[in-house]
């Protein structure tokens, strides 16, 4: 028989302490203005709208970087095993995301972003476009468990091991089988009758918010206190409703959207224009799809900082020639110009430095042998237009130094034409310009042809007049 102290202690009622109206006002906001779901946090928006300097610009959270979050977190705790540690695991990535875009703002590094080439964001974002095709998969079949990972093989797998949890009604077989293609037909139906593409319903999903509001026309970054606004209304109000949408028919609405965003017109322009370009479009397309977004997108940045290596270590030159009816110089290669005999005319189109000063050297012998060759003249003056070189360092100094002294082995004379002023100080400070002598510096490559006809050994008992020759180049 239980004693009369554990029947009270059995029946005992637990009055919980009276919350303050703080603590109620702290509750209600948190619960309000910052959900537990990041896709209905409405207040990003308005600090934009404060803050912000883009009148089209909308803020807010996107799949791709969902995607991104979910995959790189599964690989430590998976939500459904431990959604507490799961939501602090986000909220901490995503503090650690604003601080480091923070500092780079402060620190002005936007330069980085130029750094992505537009061949890279129409292969990263296709290659999303398809990931988030294959994330909807789950809800086209109806099952209940599904892979961690994004890439398609992954994903292929997945759905053939889990395929036997497809359960349904026989009778009501066919709801789920022809869901994704009625809404995809009754949304296109409606767009097209109520002509939407002129009253700003995209008939092709775009990649972010903001491409919505700067084709719907706006003007002022009111629209994301309106979108905020709106947010918060449904979320108050409507968001109950939409408990009873069928998965099916979300997933379908999804896969409509994203489909617009395989710009495979691009693709083909990209190869028909330039194949590198083609191959970093696809290096990013490929790498997002079949292993992860991460390694696609540093896949096509790596391509992209080769190219730029590339032409940083192997800058423009070409050899020049005067146009006869307009007096201008001009690359030989693209134009019929008169050169000089015993003259040949270089010209440098970028910033000589460490990385290209050896190349700089060896192109300019080698166009020395080869105009000797074709042409069977003796080259005895070489012109280098510094025109086009906006920088130059000690390394690239030292190598015109020697370039020089290379020439003048071979009883080729060397002068430089319209270096800039940041060029010409430091070869002044460098005692460059000491070194070769000032004569050998000219304002226009016209003073320059005509001091260099002066010095040719060949052509005294000719005089400068007959020097010229016409060369027609096919």
């Amino acid at each position: 028989m239980a004693s009369i102290d554990n029947i009270k202690e059995e029946h005992a009622v637990n009055f919980l302490t009276p919350r303050g109206f703080l603590t109620k006002l702290k509750t209600g906001v948190k619960e309000t203005f910052f959900p537990d779901d990041p896709y209905s946090s409405f207040v990003p928006p308005i600090v934009y709208a404060i803050f912000g300097s883009s009148r089209q610009l909308a803020v807010g959270t996107f799949a791709s970087g969902s995607l991104l979050i979910y995959q790189t977190l599964s690989t430590v705790v998976k939500p459904e095993d431990d959604p507490i540690l799961y939501l602090h695991l986000v909220y901490a990535v995503t503090f650690v995301a604003g601080a480091f875009q923070a500092c780079l703002g402060l620190l002005r590094l936007g330069i980085l972003v130029d750094f992505v080439s537009n061949s890279t964001i129409t292969g990263f974002v296709a290659g999303a476009a398809v990931m988030l095709c294959l994330q909807q998969l789950k809800g086209i079949f109806g099952l209940k468990h599904f892979v961690t990972k994004t890439d398609l093989i992954t994903v292929m797998r997945g759905i053939w091991t889990n395929s036997h949890e497809r359960k349904r009604n026989p009778r009501l077989f066919w709801v789920s089988a022809i869901g994704p293609m009625t809404t995809v037909i009754v949304g296109a139906v409606f767009t097209y009758l109520v002509k939407g593409q002129k009253h700003g319903i995209q008939i092709v999903g775009p990649f972010s918010k903001t491409a919505v509001n700067y084709n719907a026309g706006c003007k002022t970054a009111m629209t994301n206190i309106i979108q905020a606004f709106l947010l918060a209304l449904i979320l108050q109000y409507l968001a109950p409703l939409f408990g009873y949408t069928p998965l099916v028919a979300l997933s379908a609405i999804i896969v409509s959207a994203v489909l617009g965003l395989i710009d495979y017109t691009q693709a083909i322009h990209l190869y028909k224009v330039d194949k590198f370009d083609f191959i970093i479009c696809m290096a990013a397309f490929l790498g997002v799809t079949f292993v992860a977004m991460d390694f696609g997108l540093m896949l096509s940045l790596g391509l992209g900082l080769v190219r730029a290596a590339l032409y940083v270590a192997r800058p423009g030159t070409c050899r020049l020639g005067k146009l006869p009816d307009v007096g201008l110089y001009r690359d030989v290669e693209h134009y019929t110009t008169s050169t000089f005999q015993g003259v040949l005319i270089v010209q440098l189109g970028s910033p000589i430095h460490f990385a290209n000063s050896n190349y700089v050297r060896e192109r300019m012998i080698r166009y020395v042998r080869d105009e000797q060759d074709s042409s069977g003249d003796t080259i005895e003056h070489i012109i280098v237009d510094l025109s086009g070189v906006t920088s130059i360092d000690t390394t690239a100094i030292e190598g015109l130094l020697e370039t020089k002294k290379i020439f003048e082995k071979n009883e080729i004379q060397m002068s430089f034409v319209n270096p800039k002023v940041e060029v010409l100080e430091k070869l002044i400070l460098s005692n460059f310009v000491d070194m070769i002598g000032k004569e050998s510096f000219f304002l226009t490559l016209d003073d320059a042809v005509k001091a260099s006809q002066y010095t040719l050994r060949k052509l005294k008992t000719n005089g400068p007049e007959e020097a010229i020759r016409e060369t027609s180049v096919v």
